[in-house]
């Protein structure tokens, strides 16, 4: 096997799972899993939008699927950094996305991953994007100290990481902790 089709496959566990998440009530997807973390409503949204923005702006300089047609103007559109917002904006994405709405966004970006995945050779998985960095250009929140920080204290800049860690850490193993994470929000809700 491939390492390519390896992560196509780790990709769409992850988005099988998210696409699961529509069985969640209202109450479940308002939980949090500790006083102060983010709502469950929210942790899904940023784990789709991680990986639409790994794969579109850090891999390929482009905007987020989630930016354009059909999500500009819904909620999924609403916040234009996957990471590093303050809490009560994150609060506010979770509660204006709706479990059937992250899961159209995610099926759409998985899409564009196992697209990519297809038409790339694994020896590219071993360098960092040529151009990880040209991303900051396409938003100014882009520019904000908490999305900055969590972007270059990890502890390289993502941007640095091989393709195949960027594939790996943010866009699989993380969201597999967060599907954890809200499985025992939703236990306690």
């Amino acid at each position: 096997m491939r390492a390519t089709e390896l992560l196509a496959k780790q990709h769409q566990i992850v988005h099988a799972r998210i696409a699961g998440l529509q069985s969640f009530s209202n109450k479940e997807w308002m939980a949090r899993p500790g006083p102060g973390r983010n709502r469950i409503g929210f942790t899904a949204w940023h784990m789709v939008a991680t990986r639409d923005w790994t794969i579109r702006a850090i891999l390929q300089g482009e905007r987020p699927i989630g930016w354009d047609s059909p999500f500009d103007g819904t909620a999924v559109a609403r916040c234009a950094i996957p990471f590093g917002m303050p809490l009560e904006e994150a609060d506010a994405i979770a509660e204006s996305v709706s479990p059937a709405d992250v899961a159209a966004y995610s099926e759409a970006v998985t899409g564009e991953i196992l697209r990519w995945l297809a038409r790339t050779e694994d020896v590219v998985l071993e360098s960092p994007p040529p151009n990880g960095r040209t991303h900051l250009a396409l938003s100014p929140r882009y520019s904000e100290a908490a999305y900055r920080h969590e972007l270059d204290s990890n502890p390289a800049p993502m941007t640095d990481w091989a393709t195949w860690q960027l594939l790996t850490r943010p866009a699989f193993a993380h969201c597999l902790f967060h599907l954890e994470e809200m499985e025992f929000a939703r236990s306690n809700a």
